[in-house]
Protein backbone atom coordinates (compact mmCIF):
# COMPACT_ATOMS: atom_id res chain seq x y z
CA UNK A 1 0.00 0.00 0.00
CA UNK A 2 1.35 3.42 -0.81
CA UNK A 3 2.11 6.26 1.20
CA UNK A 4 -0.24 9.14 1.58
CA UNK A 5 -0.79 12.57 3.12
CA UNK A 6 -4.16 10.53 3.95
CA UNK A 7 -2.53 7.87 5.72
CA UNK A 8 -0.32 10.76 7.87
CA UNK A 9 -2.88 12.80 8.85
CA UNK A 10 -5.43 10.26 10.16
CA UNK A 11 -2.28 8.79 12.71
CA UNK A 12 -0.82 6.34 10.77
CA UNK A 13 2.28 6.73 12.76
CA UNK A 14 4.20 3.83 10.46
CA UNK A 15 3.34 5.70 7.22
CA UNK A 16 4.25 8.93 9.15
CA UNK A 17 7.84 7.31 10.20
CA UNK A 18 8.09 5.88 6.40
CA UNK A 19 7.33 9.40 5.15
CA UNK A 20 10.41 10.71 7.66
CA UNK A 21 12.78 7.88 6.91
CA UNK A 22 12.27 8.70 2.92
CA UNK A 23 13.00 12.43 3.66
CA UNK A 24 16.19 11.55 5.31
CA UNK A 25 17.13 9.07 2.91
CA UNK A 26 16.87 11.68 0.15
CA UNK A 27 18.73 14.35 1.77
CA UNK A 28 21.49 12.10 3.31
CA UNK A 29 23.67 12.73 0.21
CA UNK A 30 23.55 16.36 0.70
CA UNK A 31 24.32 16.31 4.30
CA UNK A 32 28.07 17.89 4.68
CA UNK A 33 28.34 19.32 1.41
CA UNK A 34 29.67 22.50 0.83
CA UNK A 35 27.51 25.85 -0.80
CA UNK A 36 30.31 25.15 -3.64
CA UNK A 37 29.11 21.54 -4.49
CA UNK A 38 25.61 22.27 -3.66
CA UNK A 39 25.88 24.92 -6.07
CA UNK A 40 27.62 22.32 -8.92
CA UNK A 41 24.76 20.18 -8.48
CA UNK A 42 22.29 22.75 -8.79
CA UNK A 43 23.58 24.59 -12.30
CA UNK A 44 24.01 20.90 -13.28
CA UNK A 45 20.13 20.15 -12.87
CA UNK A 46 19.34 23.85 -14.64
CA UNK A 47 21.60 22.79 -17.85
CA UNK A 48 19.71 19.64 -17.76
CA UNK A 49 16.84 21.01 -17.89
CA UNK A 50 17.62 23.88 -20.30
CA UNK A 51 18.34 21.38 -22.65
CA UNK A 52 15.46 19.79 -22.49
CA UNK A 53 13.39 22.97 -22.79
CA UNK A 54 15.73 23.14 -26.19
CA UNK A 55 14.59 19.67 -27.55
CA UNK A 56 10.48 20.51 -26.92
CA UNK A 57 8.36 21.15 -29.88
CA UNK A 58 6.91 24.02 -26.65
CA UNK A 59 10.39 25.81 -26.28
CA UNK A 60 9.01 28.97 -27.40
CA UNK A 61 6.21 29.08 -25.30
CA UNK A 62 8.21 27.75 -22.59
CA UNK A 63 10.54 30.37 -22.82
CA UNK A 64 8.89 33.03 -22.87
CA UNK A 65 6.34 32.09 -20.14
CA UNK A 66 7.23 34.80 -16.76
CA UNK A 67 5.67 34.14 -13.91
CA UNK A 68 5.13 37.58 -11.61
CA UNK A 69 6.55 38.58 -8.94
CA UNK A 70 5.86 38.78 -5.26
CA UNK A 71 5.15 42.15 -3.89
CA UNK A 72 7.87 40.95 -1.66
CA UNK A 73 10.14 39.45 -4.18
CA UNK A 74 9.99 42.88 -6.05
CA UNK A 75 10.60 44.37 -2.64
CA UNK A 76 13.98 42.48 -2.33
CA UNK A 77 14.75 42.65 -6.15
CA UNK A 78 15.07 46.02 -6.21
CA UNK A 79 16.91 46.15 -2.52
CA UNK A 80 19.67 43.57 -3.71
CA UNK A 81 19.98 45.80 -6.71
CA UNK A 82 20.33 48.75 -5.07
CA UNK A 83 22.87 47.38 -2.56
CA UNK A 84 24.80 45.55 -5.81
CA UNK A 85 25.19 49.04 -7.01
CA UNK A 86 26.30 50.60 -3.51
CA UNK A 87 23.23 52.89 -2.98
Amino acid sequence: MGMSLLHVAHGDETAARRAERSVWEDAREWLGTSEAERARALASVVRFADEMVDQSPYRKRIRSRRDPRSREAERMWIELVRRYRGQ
